[in-house]
């Protein structure tokens, strides 16, 4: 376990400087938290690195970029961000996401079972930002506030999605979708 150790670490330090995420009250607690999951990702990677399929890998990228592209960074009450640095770990912290996510997705395709452990990586983060997401609202924080930013975030991604997807042909070469008229800019709506 020694190198899926060294990947988990080599993933998890750097990316969480950017997304934030949830932290314990006592130092005791953070690590006892930082222990207790990395044993977890490491037992759940040993059961079922085995049966991680493609369509698996797609759902953790989309799952954690969302996640990420709408909650990170999350702030701290002991760690304030500037606003000028929160657009730059955001920025961070979704590049990093996905060139982990495409990693991973690489080394799995080439039968490299290690790349799991760079998607589950991502998992453990996104549930860490969820969870500080959700203890930042119980402590006060505006509820639909949260709900529209992930649905705002949600949407933005679908529609860039939809705009790469329209102008290119289908895997198979078969079926060519039309653009839809509200995505093509430059047609005159106003009729």
């Amino acid at each position: 376990n020694a190198l899926e150790s060294i990947v988990f670490l080599a993933c998890f330090i750097p990316l969480r400087q950017f997304t934030g995420g949830f932290h314990a009250k006592t130092y005791f607690l953070c690590n006892l938290s930082f222990a207790v999951s990395f044993i977890i990702l490491l037992i759940v990677y040993k059961f079922t690195n085995q049966y991680v399929t493609s369509y698996i890998v797609f759902l953790i990228i989309i799952f954690s970029c969302i996640i990420f592209f709408s909650e990170c960074p999350v702030e701290n009450k002991n760690k304030v961000i500037t606003e000028e640095k929160k657009k730059i770990h955001k920025v961070i912290s979704v590049i990093l996401c996905f060139l982990y996510g495409i990693t991973g997705a690489i080394l799995i395709m080439f039968s490299y079972k290690i790349g799991v452990i760079l998607l589950y990586t991502l998992i453990l983060i996104s549930f860490l930002v969820i969870i500080a997401t959700f203890q930042e609202l119980k402590e006060g924080g505006d509820m639909k506030k949260a709900k529209n930013k992930t649905a705002h975030a949600i949407k933005s991604i679908a529609e860039r999605m939809a705009n790469m997807a329209c102008g290119s042909a289908s895997a198979w070469g078969m079926y060519q979708p039309k653009e839809p008229k509200k995505l093509d800019k430059s047609m005159d709506h106003s009729q």
